[in-house]
This record gives C-alpha cells, sequence and structure tokens, in this order.
C-alpha cells in the first residue's frame, strides 16, 4: 500500500496524501507537496496564470510589475515593500505624498530639490508654516521669518521694557528740578557784593567845597579893592 508522505496512512485512506496542508480535494497535485495550481487564474480572464502576462489584470504586464498579483499595486519606489498607492511615503523622504503634492515637489524623488523646505524643523513646510523661523512670532507680525533670533516684534517688546525702565528715572528728574526751584524761591534775597568790582572801580578824593568868592564891587569912581582885615 502506498504511502506518500510517509506518515503511517495509506493515501487511499489519508486525507492529504503529501502532507502539504492542502486536503486532496483540493490539491491539484496531491502527490507533490506545495506543486503550483496549473490553472490558478488569478485575474479570471480565463488564462491560467502559467500563461497569462498579467496575472492580476492591472495593465501592467508582470514583466514589470512589482505585486503581479495585487491588482492594486504595482510599483515599489523606495523599495519598502509596500506599494506606492497604499504608501504615504513613496520616496522615503519624511513627507507625505499629500503634502509634497501641495508645496510642488516631487513625491517620487528624494533629491535635496525636492525635499520640502522646513526652517524650524517642525514637520511643517515653510509654505505652509504661520511661524516659519519657530520663534512663536507669526511671518505677518516678522521682520526676520527666517530669523528665530530677531523678529519686529521681539525688537518691539525690547523698546518697550527700555521705554518702561527709563520712565521712573524721568519722574526722579522732574521731580529734582522742582524741589530746587521751590528751594530757590524761598531762599531770602541777599544785597548783592560785588567785592571785585569795588576793588577795580577807584574812589574819588573827597574835596571839600570852595567858599564863593566875593564878587568885585563897581561903583563910580575908582575901583576899590577890599579891605583886608
Amino acid at each position: 500500500m502506498q504511502d506518500t508522505d510517509g506518515d503511517g496512512l495509506g493515501d487511499n485512506t489519508d486525507t492529504d496524501d503529501d502532507n502539504d496542508g492542502r486536503p486532496d480535494l483540493a490539491d491539484p497535485q496531491p502527490k507533490i507537496p506545495n506543486a503550483p495550481d496549473p490553472v490558478q487564474d488569478t485575474d479570471g480572464d480565463g488564462i491560467p496564470d502559467t500563461a497569462d502576462s498579467d496575472d492580476d489584470g492591472d495593465g501592467v504586464p508582470d514583466a514589470t510589475d512589482r505585486f503581479q498579483t495585487n491588482p492594486n499595486e504595482w510599483n515599489d519606489f523606495d523599495g519598502d515593500r509596500m506599494g506606492d498607492n497604499a504608501d504615504w511615503d513613496d520616496d522615503a523622504d519624511g513627507w507625505s505624498d499629500l503634502v509634497e503634492a501641495q508645496v510642488g515637489t516631487n513625491p517620487l524623488s528624494n533629491a535635496t530639490a525636492d525635499i520640502p523646505t522646513d526652517t524650524d524643523g517642525d514637520g511643517i513646510a515653510d509654505s505652509q508654516d504661520a511661524d516659519i523661523d519657530g520663534d512663536t512670532v507669526f511671518n505677518e507680525n516678522d521682520a526676520y521669518p527666517f530669523d528665530a533670533s530677531r523678529s519686529q516684534a521681539t525688537n518691539q517688546a525690547q523698546v518697550d521694557a527700555t521705554g518702561a525702565l527709563l520712565v521712573p528715572l524721568y519722574i526722579l528728574v522732574v521731580l529734582a528740578v522742582l524741589a530746587l526751584l521751590l528751594f530757590l524761591l524761598r531762599k531770602p534775597r541777599r544785597p548783592l557784593e560785588s567785592p571785585e568790582l569795588d576793588a577795580m572801580t577807584p574812589l574819588e578824593p573827597l574835596v571839600e567845597p570852595k567858599a564863593p568868592e566875593p564878587t568885585p564891587t563897581t561903583i563910580d569912581g575908582p575901583l576899590l579893592e577890599p579891605k583886608s582885615k
């Protein structure tokens, strides 16, 4: 009695003569373990796969089809064994095909020129990022949207902070000036003395007034001299 798989059961009573896991009734070659099905027709076009040039009927010949029995896949650009149709990142550059299509880069190229620019490394392409440099200042308010160390808002904040520090100083200066003015107004005035001016101005000598000389008296006749006393 024949026992193809040597399992101790004769083929007449063995339901899987070749012991390949496929019952003899469903095994086209029950005496050959794991033998291919000569009448398998994946796409159901009436042509067995062994004779069909496009087993899955996806329009891509088996010779160039990376997934010959999957009608939904035929290419695998990055070689990750996931068809490009199901792969969210066909070129494995870290950017989804959807984003690359939106920003205008090639989803089937991982060349530097075809990788979206992301200045702040937040995973959002610059053309879609509201804060390109990641300095928490939106691009429309940022004078330097590609420089995280500078921004108009930051500079304005510094100016405001400096102004806030100077205001108390201004107030102190004004109060000091007012206090000085009040002190000067309340201080009694003294006559102005100028020793230097006095030293420079020569004093005129005191001259006693002269007695008026007697006026000669005119009479008829010879002029008489006044008698001496």
